[in-house]
């Protein structure tokens, strides 16, 4: 939790606070001496607040949620709800039209944005040949002179876009691979009676080291973006 909470101390941020609420609640779950598996929710929260910044990451998230916490919602007979809500969070996908993915882009940020051109930022700078260079490259100090250089909304990129379809594909695939091994394959023997939700737990595992990564890559990002902004300021 330390290097999160010193990433937002030293460059404060609305953007940053959501993405050290990630990593916070994260590292809570993952590094907590005694994890229980309701404790999965603790991030699923902040994960949900990054939809508007990271919409891949927050669908697809809660369903690693529910599909981690399979073996204590079948003991306790909530079949049915497992189902309903993983449906639910599988068709907040949709297929790269739905409606959400038309609405007009929020207003542009005032801060500049130093990032990976593979890292998306609402603020993401781009260079527009011909335009009107003279007023956004005054704001920013820089005067006049060749393109304009606009702060618009970026969103995920397709190289992005198309990682988290990938995953999205891959935890659903293993995920129906596990549930059709449980429900069809083999008993497991006797000297490994918890084979089956052992599947689930290393299934959550993955996953969720996986977020805990992105998190963090996004967090450092847009600690090092309003540190070069005040840098560029002064």
């Amino acid at each position: 939790m330390a290097p999160a909470m010193y990433a937002q101390i030293a460059a404060p941020s609305p953007e940053g606070f959501l993405w050290c609420m990630a990593c916070v609640s994260m590292s809570f779950f993952l590094f907590s001496f005694q994890v229980h598996e309701k404790s999965a929710l603790l991030p699923a929260l902040p994960v949900s607040m990054l939809c508007l910044r990271a919409t891949g990451l927050a669908t697809l998230a809660p369903v690693l949620v529910c599909v981690s916490m399979w073996p204590l919602l079948r003991r306790d007979g909530l079949g049915v709800a497992y189902v309903g809500c993983v449906v639910m969070f599988v068709a907040l996908f949709g297929d790269g039209t739905a409606p959400e993915r038309r609405k007009p882009p929020p207003p542009p940020s005032p801060k500049r944005r130093w990032l990976p051109g593979w890292i998306p930022s609402p603020g993401k700078r781009r260079t527009t040949p011909g335009g009107d260079g003279g007023n956004d490259d005054a704001r920013d100090g820089n005067g006049g002179g060749g393109g304009a250089r606009r702060h618009e909304w970026a969103g995920a990129g397709p190289t992005e876009r198309r990682g988290w379809i990938v995953a999205g594909r891959a935890l659903a695939a293993v995920a129906v691979a596990s549930h059709a091994w449980e429900a069809i394959g083999p008993p497991p023997p006797p000297s490994l009676p918890h084979l089956h939700a052992l599947a689930f737990t290393e299934l959550g595992f993955v996953g969720f080291l996986g977020v805990y990564a992105y998190c963090y890559v996004r967090l450092w990002a847009c600690a090092r973006d309003v540190g070069a902004g005040k840098l560029k300021a002064n």
